[in-house]
């Protein structure tokens, strides 16, 4: 597996927009798409509601950043999902 050199980056804002950032710079959109995939499809839900709508803001603010559902859903089938 070929992995992105870890390069010290500092970020600022709120953990929000500082989580998006990292996201868009440490994984690729395929694999971004692959876990809301993964996330969606795997129905997310433990015995905790607190967690469970934490869950269900990552697998929204992922889909967003990927460009909306639709966009989530191609990116995945190109890896073959």
């Amino acid at each position: 597996m070929k992995m992105k050199k870890h390069v010290n980056v500092a970020y600022a804002g709120d953990a929000a927009d500082v989580l998006r950032d990292v996201l868009k710079d440490t994984l690729s959109p395929q694999a971004l798409a692959v876990i809301a995939f993964y996330l969606r499809e795997g129905d997310p839900a433990s015995g905790d509601d607190g967690v469970n709508q934490e869950v269900w803001w990552f697998l929204d603010l992922a889909t967003d950043l990927l460009g909306g559902y639709d966009r989530q859903v191609a990116l995945a089938a190109e890896v073959g999902l």
